[in-house]
């Protein structure tokens, strides 16, 4: 977590608001072949992505939900940003309709 002075926290008891400041960055790691469709020439093996901070979260329920878990991130653009504020993270269940859906948008 990064508070809202910029420091980096573990306490899993560290809490998101929309008026806290404070925001969770989860550390992604690529699968191998963990790249459903993309434009750009490289996707980086691993990088950052915040979470939405509208959203009452708690660190340590991120990350007893999170931790080792995979996921399919709705990313766009160089700098991997999410495709909507929310919901851009997707469990793995749902691959074969995320690759139903992406077929009909242009590349």
């Amino acid at each position: 977590m990064i508070t809202s002075s910029g420091e980096i926290t573990f306490n899993p008891d560290g809490r998101t608001s929309p008026l806290s400041g404070n925001k969770i960055r989860l550390h992604v790691k690529l699968m191998p072949n963990g790249v459903i469709k993309s434009n750009l020439d490289h996707v980086p093996p691993e990088f950052y992505v915040e979470l939405w901070e509208m959203w009452h979260y708690q660190l340590g329920n991120i990350q007893g939900s999170s931790l080792g878990e995979e996921f399919i991130f709705l990313l766009r653009g160089p700098d991997l940003n999410k495709v909507y504020p929310r919901y851009f993270m997707r469990k793995t269940d749902e691959k074969s309709n995320i690759i139903e859906l992406l077929k009909n948008l242009p590349d």
